[in-house]
């Protein structure tokens, strides 16, 4: 028996009001479940730095996501740390810099904020630290050792070939040389002249204490506070309080944190012993030492 029409006509406006009700559904749901940036409340961007420094690149991302977040109003720099290599937190200060044209910053001290992490606190536009911080620690080091005698003992010969005289500066299997020592002093007074550059510029310290808040000693927050290293003394719900203010935030504002990113157990392994490797070099007086902003035990 054939279908009447008309039938056949309900059936088909039936099934495409039906498709487009399921549209218009889960289009809504895709647009207010994403809440697009737009839409966000003002929030506070939270960047932790934690532990040793001796890599920049999770930071330098999580800086350059926040950057791009129109809802992020601020940041606040999370420090806890010691300090560590060079180059990465020369990168992350840097980065900090570019974001600091755009958006305010405020680094927060917890326990230790010292050496290479205050290097990089300094691109922030407050500094607020606890009374009893650990802080400072304004200086560069490298140390070596000599197993010379300890390879004699052991009667383990040792042969270097290499194409120029500097080339095994540092070598634990013999004494380091007038020139060589000399050659390590300017690389590390260098690098010390560029921490004492961005100090004096970004702190403006007085002229009468810059030799005596760069000399690599370490402050209580309430010494760095007196000596102009630090803005305010205070906790992490102060530091939030100050980013409201400076980012022109009304109400409670949203604390962002960067997702955790799951590590593959291969690159963990490699980062524990990095870590491990780089505590030796630095506490146990090891066999050698990169260039570190480290505050010495």
């Amino acid at each position: 028996m054939s279908k009447h029409p008309f039938l056949v006509f309900l059936a088909i406006v039936g099934a495409f009001f039906i498709l487009l009700v399921t549209v218009i559904t889960v289009g809504i749901f895709l647009f207010f479940g994403q809440k697009p940036s737009i839409m966000k409340a003002d929030s506070i961007g939270i960047l932790k730095i934690e532990g040793i420094i001796v890599e920049s690149d999770p930071i330098l991302k999580t800086i350059r996501k926040f950057k791009e977040d129109n809802s992020i109003k601020a940041i606040i720099v999370r420090i806890d740390s010691p300090g560590g290599v060079v180059g990465p937190s020369q990168e992350i200060y840097s980065e900090l810099k570019k974001l600091k044209s755009v958006k305010k910053v405020v680094a927060s001290m917890g326990a230790l904020g010292a050496s290479g992490a205050y290097y990089i606190a300094c691109a922030a536009d407050k500094i607020i630290a606890n009374p009893g911080t650990l802080t400072g620690s304004i200086g560069v080091i490298m140390e070596f050792a000599n197993l010379q005698k300890l390879y004699q003992w052991a009667k383990l010969d040792h042969t270097v070939i290499k194409s120029g005289k500097m080339k095994d500066v540092g070598s634990p299997f013999r004494p380091m040389n007038p020139e060589e020592k000399e050659f390590l002093n300017q690389l590390v007074f260098n690098v010390h002249h560029q921490f004492k550059d961005v100090v004096v510029s970004e702190r403006k310290i007085k002229s009468s204490d810059v030799e005596k808040v760069t000399d690599g000693r370490i402050f209580t927050g309430e010494q760095a506070k007196a000596l102009g290293l630090i803005d305010q003394l205070g906790n992490f719900e102060d530091a939030i309080e100050v980013a409201k203010e400076l980012g022109h935030i009304k109400g409670k504002p949203e604390l962002l944190y960067p997702p955790k990113e799951r590590m593959p157990l291969l690159r963990y392994l490699v980062d524990e012993s990095l870590n491990k490797f780089i505590d030796q070099v630095t506490t146990k007086n090891s066999i050698t030492s990169p260039l570190l902003f480290l505050m010495q035990p």
